[in-house]
């Protein structure tokens, strides 16, 4: 059983990663994030033009972004949810206006309130790390 740390702006707190993002984020406030999804593309096209494997297959390569909402429960359709609470935010995409699963260790900007937070978090079999701080800049 792996043991979770967060480290928000410096200080430790007793809280898990997702407790945390998720107190970040708040319940109904409309927030941008940018994460990395899996890339499930078997085969890409090269520069000639010709089918070859994808290096990638697997990994979170594919950088996304988007605005979204939490707690959004007009479009559901009573099913059950598939992934794990404790490793996937569930939240409404208002670009594409749809439910999209976002999984926390590749999410790597959270903008709310005009507030901008890097997030680096190190996943192991033995422990969960996240550090979150805020950007200078202010914008993605």
């Amino acid at each position: 059983m792996s043991t979770e740390s967060l480290r928000i702006l410096g200080l430790e707190t007793n809280k898990s990663i997702t407790q945390s993002i998720q107190e970040l984020i708040g319940t109904n406030g409309i927030f941008h994030i940018s994460w990395r999804k899996k890339d499930r593309r078997l085969f890409v096209k090269n520069q000639h033009g010709f089918e070859e494997e994808n290096i990638d297959f697997g990994k979170h390569t594919i950088l996304r972004t988007g605005n979204f909402r939490l707690g959004v429960v007009k479009n559901l359709k009573g099913g059950e949810r598939n992934t794990s609470p404790e490793d996937y935010m569930i939240a409404f995409d208002m670009g594409k206006k749809g439910y999209r699963n976002i999984y926390y260790n590749t999410i790597e900007k959270i903008t709310v309130n005009k507030q901008t937070f890097t997030i680096k978090v190190i996943d192991n079999k033995k422990y969960r790390f996240a550090m979150v701080e805020p950007n200078k800049y202010g914008a993605l």
